[in-house]
């Protein structure tokens, strides 16, 4: 399953995924926020580390959903 982006109370969910040297993945998720012409990147980091690509990709999405709702302490978007 490729998750691309998912679109979230008018933001857009970008997950990143890379390989790390152990062969788990890493996560992150750029939050697109599209006013008029204009486009904002918000990015957020996770440390937690997943064993397949689906896994992470969802957990890039759920990290930027939780951002988006305010449930992450100290981001805000």
């Amino acid at each position: 399953m490729e998750l691309d982006s998912v679109a979230h109370k008018g933001f857009e969910i970008e997950p990143r995924v890379w390989p790390l040297a152990d062969g788990t993945l890493g996560i992150s998720a750029n939050i697109w926020e599209h006013t008029g012409p204009k486009s904002i990147m918000h990015k957020v980091d996770a440390r937690n580390t997943y064993p397949t690509d689906e896994k992470a990709r969802l957990a890039a999405i759920e990290l930027g959903r939780q951002a988006i709702d305010g449930e992450l302490p100290g981001i805000s978007v």
